[in-house]
């Protein structure tokens, strides 16, 4: 059962009882700033300040005396920048959860951001930005968002090394833009744990977590602005990369936003073409064709818009024709998606397609309650980003309530609603790529 709790200063917390009888808690504090709250003069601000927290408190001057506390009981810990959010990720044994609670409260809501510190650790972020720039899935996955989501607050890569040229993200920019957003009635505590929810009101009500505001006037939280480019036509982006021995294809549909329905049957849609060995891209790419190793299909969702999409990494030379099958046989990864994706649009799904898609995603569903971590996320998120107050589906009940009765139609409906000519972007990297003209010969069979 999942309880919650909503703390006079505004923090709230939201509790599950985990199904298995393990002794670990799973703890997640979620602050509702990310990427898509940046401007063009704030960019990787989000990302850097995830970094800050942990240089020091006043109780806690050291980098070093934070970690400790998580080294010496053998927790994990780690964080992650997103687009909608920064999420701070604890898991210990459940006699530690009142320290790494209190330790978690201190660094978020006090951090002292020396100066030193900060010159220190501008470094280290350019170091990985760095390092995230030479992942050719990283580069053709920013290419694609930027034009699926072009005009929203969603567009821009979360972090990359441009953001961070001589003169940006200067020390008093960077502290005032913390104090806005790393507030207690802008965060979520998430917590899966088999002590009782209310030890964890307790802690909670120990911790800095609830400290009242003590800065006037107070600031209200900005959101994204809610805004985007209309797409009238399809999108081609084709971008040579030197020293690639692979290429990289997506094609994608922008879709729905978070919280439209569609999304289920999307989800399913994903799982039928990329979920398993026998789905559609592994079988038709791999198995008949023995094309890629990789392809998957893929849906992301925000709060204005979503997407759909077919991902596969192949030899350059493979990507219009595979000259290792028979004539008459020998199409390439691009014109196989296509037809793929052309077939749909014709005939849809079949029910032994659903009927499988539903099995597996079932049977998924049920190995990752093995993991805390997923159900702790999975509640976390919800709550900070579905503020309407509409109940939070437990993890364990998500199938039943939002797969277990889709048919094919509502497949169907969503791919003629969505998976369409005029939402499509296609985006290739390689070292040797075709020519937008060829490329465009072959997508004009998707309607």
């Amino acid at each position: 059962m999942i309880h919650k709790h909503t703390f006079p200063n505004g923090f709230r917390i939201i509790y599950e009882n985990p199904r298995n009888s393990i002794s670990i808690s799973s703890i997640q504090v979620f602050c509702k700033v990310g990427s898509a709250m940046e401007t063009d003069e704030t960019r990787g601000i989000s990302h850097f300040i995830e970094h800050m927290v942990f240089k020091g408190t006043k109780k806690m001057p050291l980098s070093k005396d934070i970690s400790k506390t998580y080294d010496e009981i053998g927790a994990y810990f780690n964080a992650t920048t997103e687009k909608s959010y920064t999420n701070y990720i604890v898991k210990c044994e459940d006699e530690y959860v009142k320290s790494c609670i209190l330790v978690l409260g201190d660094m978020l809501l006090n951090s002292v951001f020396d100066k030193g510190e900060f010159d220190k650790e501008k470094k280290v972020v350019v170091e990985e930005t760095i390092l995230l720039e030479d992942s050719d899935e990283n580069i053709v996955a920013d290419m694609y968002e930027e034009s699926v989501y072009k005009g929203s607050p969603y567009e821009k890569s979360i972090d990359i090394l441009s953001y961070h040229k001589p003169g940006s993200l200067e020390y008093a920019q960077v502290l005032q833009f913390y104090k806005t957003f790393y507030r207690p009635s802008n965060m979520v505590l998430s917590v899966v744990s088999h002590l009782p929810f209310s030890k964890f009101i307790d802690i909670v009500n120990h911790s800095d977590f609830t400290k009242p505001l003590t800065l006037s006037p107070f600031v209200h939280c900005p959101n994204p602005v809610i805004s985007y480019d209309p797409q009238t036509e399809p999108q081609y982006i084709i971008k040579p990369r030197k020293g690639l021995n692979t290429l990289h294809l997506i094609i994608g549909f922008r879709t729905c936003s978070q919280y439209s329905t569609d999304k289920y049957a999307l989800n399913m849609l994903g799982n039928i073409l990329g979920g398993f060995m026998n789905a559609r891209l592994f079988a038709i790419l791999r198995e008949a064709n023995g094309l890629t190793y990789s392809s998957t299909a893929d849906t992301s969702y925000y709060s204005i818009l979503g997407d759909f999409s077919i991902s596969a990494e192949t030899d350059p030379a493979k990507l219009l024709v595979n000259k290792g099958m028979s004539k008459g046989a020998n199409k390439g990864v691009l014109p196989l998606i296509v037809d793929i994706i052309s077939d749909l649009q014709k005939n849809g799904v079949s029910a032994s397609e659903l009927r499988i898609a539903k099995s597996n995603m079932k049977g998924s569903m049920a190995i990752e309650e093995e993991d805390n971590d997923n159900a702790c996320f999975h509640n976390g998120s919800k709550m900070l980003l579905y503020e309407d107050g509409t109940p939070i589906v437990s993890y364990h009940d998500r199938y039943d309530k939002y797969y277990k009765s889709i048919t094919q139609k509502d497949i169907h409906d969503v791919i003629k609603k969505y998976i369409i000519k005029q939402n499509m972007t296609v985006c290739i990297l390689g070292n040797h790529n075709p020519s937008l003209k060829v490329i465009k010969g072959i997508c004009d069979k998707i309607q």
